[in-house]
């Protein structure tokens, strides 16, 4: 946990405020939006609290409303293509389940059969085979995990994490999927859900999300900067957390190196965006809360460069990953140290690119020890095009694993290093 500590430790201003987010025209700023999807770059939709669901045919530049109801809250949205899509929530008060479902893009949506129990999370595979998580039902706190083959005209329980909540399902193909819940509960199936067996997630935190690439690679985020990572289907899990004042639910990977996830930061009641591009090794901010008033972002990218983010009376858009510069030309590279182990001194180098030779670029080279506290400021200056390089003197501290961090335009990476004495 403590390697990804270093992200919130190095927030750069100039960085985060400049960054390609740029927000679009919401219908009712009085709307708490908690999840969007998009089908392709035109056609996406954004649902919450009040049954509110509204939609756009235009990326985003406008959106109108489809359907709304003060008993109910909606929580997820899932689309297999541009006619038929799923809502789920739970009822105001009573708590009962909610399920909505549209076979015409939304022009019209109709009530699927009630269960007890508040709904937390829909996925479906195809246009007949699909699941939904929920709970925890009554005073029996039973997890939630339902199944249907017809596209949700009837559906039929499955049995996973008796006595908790399940709040997310994934599934790679009609066979192999995962399910999360409360105290850090994994389950994976290999047969459409009729049997799910436990994984260990080495954690007891709220798991609020999960996504895969492949049958081997994925992500889960939860409660408390809770985010881990696999590479083996789940027989283990790697710890890759953060700062445990952000409570993540959403997660969006397009590949096995680069991801977003979303929620709030109860270090400042704001909602906050993270971006890995080295496969979770690193995590860096995109929004800053300074900049955003709402209380919790939901994320979904379609690509490495498309994404969307809603939150409370907000709706984000980026074209570019959500960073500052996109184009090929502007290619940041930050090297090895070397020596490396080294005692006492090493150098580093890192190269901007030629796109910025007839400008200069804010750069910051910062080093930290394990715990995330920084050690030194090697660089903080504007540099313009070319290979720089920087030496750091480690006479005054002791031996160890440390971390040097670049940042320079949208550019982040980090990078370890062994002093030895």
């Amino acid at each position: 946990m403590f390697t990804r500590i270093l992200f919130f430790a190095s927030i750069l201003l100039s960085v985060v405020i400049k960054a390609q987010w740029y927000p679009q025209e919401v219908p009712d700023t009085s709307y708490k939006l908690r999840s969007v999807y998009f089908i392709d770059d035109q056609t996406g939709w954004a649902a919450g609290n009040n049954g509110i669901i509204i939609k756009t045919t235009d990326g985003g530049r406008r959106w109108t409303k489809q359907t709304d109801s003060s008993r109910i809250s909606l929580r997820s949205l899932f689309f297999v293509d541009k006619q038929n899509g799923w809502a789920v929530g739970s009822e105001y008060g009573t708590g009962y389940s909610v399920a909505l479902k549209t076979v015409n893009g939304g022009t019209n949506w109709k009530r699927l059969p009630i269960f007890t129990g508040p709904y937390q999370s829909v996925f479906f595979i195809d246009s007949l085979t699909g699941w939904i998580t929920g709970g925890p039902v009554d005073r029996g706190a039973k997890g939630i995990i339902t199944k249907t083959t017809d596209g949700g005209a009837t559906w039929e329980s499955q049995s996973a994490n008796a006595g908790h909540a399940n709040f997310s399902v994934f599934f790679i193909d009609h066979q192999t999927g995962w399910l999360v819940g409360d105290e850090g509960i994994i389950f994976k199936t290999t047969n459409g859900g009729d049997i799910w067996v436990p994984q260990t997630s080495g954690v007891s935190d709220y798991l609020r999300t999960v996504r895969f690439i492949d049958r081997q690679t994925g992500w889960i985020a939860g409660h408390n900067g809770i985010i881990l990572k696999t590479t083996n289907g789940g027989e283990t899990w790697i710890n890759q957390s953060v700062d445990n004042k952000i409570w993540f639910d959403s997660f969006s990977p397009v590949d096995s190196k680069t991801a977003w996830t979303a929620g709030i930061d109860y270090g400042t009641w704001s909602g906050t965006i993270l971006k890995t591009v080295d496969g979770g090794l690193s995590w860096y901010p995109q929004i800053h809360p300074s900049t955003l008033q709402t209380e919790k972002l939901s994320v979904f990218f379609l690509d490495g460069n498309k994404g969307w983010a809603v939150g409370d009376g907000t709706i984000l858009k980026t074209t570019n990953g959500g960073d500052i510069f996109a184009s090929s030309n502007r290619n940041y590279t930050l090297l090895q140290n070397y020596p490396n182990p080294f005692n006492p001194v090493t150098t580093i180098k890192y190269a901007i690119p030629p796109g910025l030779k007839n400008e200069k670029v804010a750069v910051r080279l910062v080093i930290y020890n394990m715990l995330g506290e920084e050690v030194a400021l090697l660089v903080n200056e504007e540099k313009h095009f070319g290979t720089w390089e920087a030496k750091w003197d480690a006479s005054g501290v002791s031996s160890g694993v440390y971390f040097y961090r670049l940042t320079a335009g949208g550019f982040v990476e980090t990078r370890k290093m062994v002093l030895v004495r």
